[in-house]
Order: C-alpha cells, then sequence, then structure tokens
C-alpha cells in the first residue's frame, strides 16, 4: 500500500528532522531542507486520506478565484 509507505518514510524523516534541528538548530538549511521535505510528505498522505470529490474541488476553486 503506497499509504503505508509513505507513513513509514514520514515517520524516518521526521526522527531525522528532530535530530537535525536539535544538532544544528531550526534555522540551519539542512533542518529547512527537512522541514520542506516533509511537508511535501504529509501533504501527500493527507491527498490519500482525504480524496476530494471533482464536486468539493470546483467549489474550492471557484472560492479561490
Amino acid at each position: 500500500m503506497q499509504l503505508m509507505s509513505y507513513m513509514k518514510k514520514y515517520y524516518q524523516l521526521k526522527n531525522v528532522m528532530e535530530t537535525t534541528g536539535l544538532t544544528y538548530g531550526l534555522s540551519d538549511k539542512r533542518t529547512v531542507a527537512l522541514s520542506h521535505e516533509l511537508d511535501s510528505l504529509i501533504t501527500e498522505i493527507m491527498r490519500i486520506k482525504y480524496p476530494v470529490t471533482d464536486r468539493q474541488a470546483s467549489k474550492y476553486e471557484k472560492i479561490m478565484k
């Protein structure tokens, strides 16, 4: 399952980011890069867990315009 592989990667990346943040600080470029990667991964997990129907997507697009 794709979700399970994303969740495994999420926990691994989260641990690495916590260690990097404690070692180098939160504003270090390595920590920031890991944070961006973690954000992208969370977005993909949320898309799988909570898919948006076409009707909801078009409604959302109208609101955002």
